[in-house]
């Protein structure tokens, strides 16, 4: 990280185990900036992406290209078009507890209650090898609600 911060043509990254070098050309510019973070899409916007990349494939090129464009990509598109508002609520259930690295904590049946009282749509990251009742019981959950319609 310190040899990041002193200079700006190479990158270390201990999230992705990699080392890169700075490119000369770039897609972002004073009408196109850079955003990434996390993102749950209405329809509309998975539409407008895909309108964009088959109109703008310098683009697509650029991100096919870059470390993790899955972080940046989508969000650089939507926010830059204008259309579509931003909330910081992506109703997804997160649990960075005890969490050193760039990885959330892997959730099991123990964070059930905190997952159903969170009010997010959504949980990550779950694993179902290490924990398969949790899907049967998330499963239940879902077809009760649907029947209480």
């Amino acid at each position: 990280m310190a040899v990041n911060l002193v200079q700006p043509w190479v990158r270390v990254s201990n999230s992705y185990a990699s080392v890169a070098v700075r490119r000369r050309r770039t897609v972002f510019g004073p009408d196109f900036h850079c955003y990434g973070g996390s993102c749950t899409l209405r329809a509309e916007c998975a539409r407008y992406v895909r309108d964009y990349a088959l109109v703008n494939p310098d683009v697509v090129a650029f991100f096919r290209a870059v470390l993790a464009p899955e972080e940046v990509f989508l969000h650089s598109v939507l926010v830059n078009s204008g259309r579509f508002s931003r909330t910081t609520d992506f109703k997804r259930y997160i649990d960075w507890t005890g969490c050193t690295h760039t990885h959330p904590r892997t959730l099991g049946l123990a964070d059930l209650d905190k997952m159903r009282n969170s009010g997010a749509h959504w949980a990550r990251k779950v694993d179902l090898d290490k924990d398969p009742g949790l899907a049967d019981i998330l499963d239940q959950r879902i077809r009760q609600d649907v029947a209480a319609r």
